[in-house]
């Protein structure tokens, strides 16, 4: 984990896969933890505005903020690598660029979605969201299709997808584990 605080480049997929999956194990782990409200006003702020640079250093403050309590936040890395590009600090870019990067490859290697059985797996249902995001991909609509597979439909795309299949059983044991 310390090497992946400070940015460490020469972390390895391994590495990456280790300490995504690994974090849903921590006793602090919080499973089904949203984006909070203040990261998701910023990144629409910063959205509309085009990346007002203004925006930058309360955008920065307010990621650092969620991934002191979750590193693995992947909507924070992105708002963390755009503001940091927006304000043309190119060295910062690229690590938080690397950091969301790692995560999203990681998770991308755990399966192809095609299938129930080959489903992507997540330790927050947040990050099926951000894994379509990265294909180019949108959500049209989502079923659970039991306590551990859910199913996203998504809009018509060139790659001809009809949806992905996730794996979120890290995120449902650790809830039953905890709150049942």
């Amino acid at each position: 984990m310390e090497r992946y605080v400070k940015s460490d480049s020469t972390l390895t997929l391994e590495d990456y896969r280790n300490l995504y999956y690994g974090f849903s194990l921590r006793e602090d782990f919080v499973p089904y933890q949203m984006e909070k409200e203040q990261l998701f006003e910023i990144r629409q702020k910063l959205a509309t505005s085009g990346g007002d640079p203004k925006l930058c250093p309360e955008a920065i403050r307010i990621a650092q903020t969620m991934l002191d309590d979750n590193p693995f936040d992947i909507p924070a890395l992105a708002v963390m690598s755009v503001s940091y590009l927006q304000l043309g600090d190119t060295v910062n870019y690229r690590l938080w660029s690397i950091k969301q990067q790692g995560l999203l490859d990681a998770i991308s290697s755990s399966g192809d979605g095609e299938t129930p059985e080959s489903a992507i797996h997540v330790i927050s249902v947040e990050h099926e969201y951000e894994v379509l995001s990265r294909m180019g991909l949108e959500a049209i609509k989502d079923s659970t299709i039991n306590n551990k597979i859910e199913y996203l439909q998504v809009k018509e795309n060139t790659e001809n997808l009809h949806g992905l299949y996730f794996n979120f059983e890290a995120a449902a044991s650790v809830y039953r584990k905890k709150y049942e």
